[in-house]
């Protein structure tokens, strides 16, 4: 069942400077401190992937005028620049963490995730490797999401229940295998999509890419009827595109053309 769409932003790292990298997933301080200055502005309502689960199960299935602020992998950033920026707003976040990366070189170490849990923070999964699930067999997916679960539950101390889907990429038995394992939210990159089938959710989010415009973040945080479709058209041409061209050479190109 498709509902109404919530607004969901994944980002990825932040720095101190722009010019400390060239990845266009990346945001200085400075730019997300801005962000966040124009989402406490709104009238949204800004929640974790766990508060927004428990909102859905509870029968409030309208998700207008809410918000979600994502990270993917679980870059050391997370901890040393988004969290005290998210602190001095007052806004939470969920950070989808990739467990066979935690403790890696630049990347968070468990007891800054225990930190950032303790802060008020929502910490889920990102899987264990960060390997496409849809190039799995259903025994690898299971193995690939349900360690990366049970490895961050003995962390934190609490439950996981929501999935970020790496690089996006995902098919029916990838969400079948999430519920097979006990997860209740999976996490797309099929932007304004809020959708129910057989007692687990899926939603969709919108990949944040640098340098920052501010009228273009205004206008994302209040998208219009126009805004939605188009967003929508160009994640479907990108789709097509990848069924054309075959997954791998779509994502070759990604990294040359998009990441970088």
């Amino acid at each position: 069942m498709q509902l109404a769409s919530v607004i969901t932003l994944i980002y990825h790292e932040l720095y101190k400077s722009r010019i400390e990298s060239k990845y266009k997933y990346a945001f200085s301080s400075k730019e997300f401190s801005a962000q966040l200055n124009l989402i406490r502005q709104s009238n949204l309502q800004v929640l974790t992937a766990e508060q927004l689960r428990l909102l859905l199960t509870s029968g409030n299935a309208q998700s207008n005028g809410r918000l979600l602020i994502t990270f993917d992998d679980g870059h050391k950033s997370n901890y040393h620049i988004a969290l005290p920026i998210l602190l001095e707003y007052g806004l939470k976040a969920t950070f989808f963490i990739t467990t066979d990366w935690i403790g890696e070189s630049h990347y968070l170490n468990k007891s800054e995730i225990v930190e950032m849990v303790n802060q008020g923070m929502s910490v889920q999964s990102h899987g264990k490797t960060h390997n496409f699930l849809d190039q799995m067999s259903k025994q690898n997916i299971h193995t690939e999401i349900y360690s990366s679960k049970c490895k961050l539950e003995d962390i934190i101390g609490g439950r996981i229940s929501s999935l970020s889907i790496p690089g996006g990429r995902f098919n029916e038995l990838v969400i079948q295998c999430a519920r097979e394992v006990g997860y209740k939210t999976v996490f797309t990159s099929i932007p304004f999509q809020l959708k129910h089938e057989s007692d687990i959710w899926s939603v969709g989010r919108i990949g944040m890419r640098g340098p920052f415009n501010r009228s273009a973040f205004n206008k994302l945080l209040a998208p219009s009827p126009v805004l939605i479709f188009k967003t929508k058209l160009t994640m479907r041409g990108k789709q097509v595109l990848k069924f054309l061209i075959g997954g791998k050479l779509y994502y070759s190109l990604w990294k040359q053309f998009v990441k970088k």
